[in-house]
Order: structure tokens, then C-alpha cells, then sequence
């Protein structure tokens, strides 16, 4: 399941992604952050540099 929040101006405020396998799930994140370090703040994804399990 994922889950995006908008705001007043219709912009992605938040992004919630849920499944059920947890390495693919950090995967995911980590990609994602990747490709949105202009628009969303990169805390708000898993990174393993940063982050332990």
C-alpha cells in the first residue's frame, strides 16, 4: 500500500509506502529518496549510510 498526502497546493506532503517484506521495502526507500532529493527531504527515506536495521 502507499499512502501520499497532499497540501493546500496540491503537492506531495508525504509519502508513506507499506509492504511486507522489510528489504525490499529499505530498497524501495533508498531509491526513491534518491530520485526525490529535490522535492522531499531525504530523512524521510531509508539510508543505509545513515540508518541501521
Amino acid at each position: 500500500m502507499t499512502v501520499r498526502v497532499r497540501d493546500e497546493q496540491d503537492r506531495i506532503a508525504s509519502v508513506a509506502v507499506h509492504h511486507r517484506f522489510l528489504d525490499e521495502s529499505l530498497i524501495l526507500s533508498e531509491r526513491a529518496g534518491q530520485q526525490l532529493l529535490d522535492a522531499l527531504d531525504p530523512d524521510d527515506f531509508y539510508n543505509p549510510e545513515v540508518r541501521t536495521r
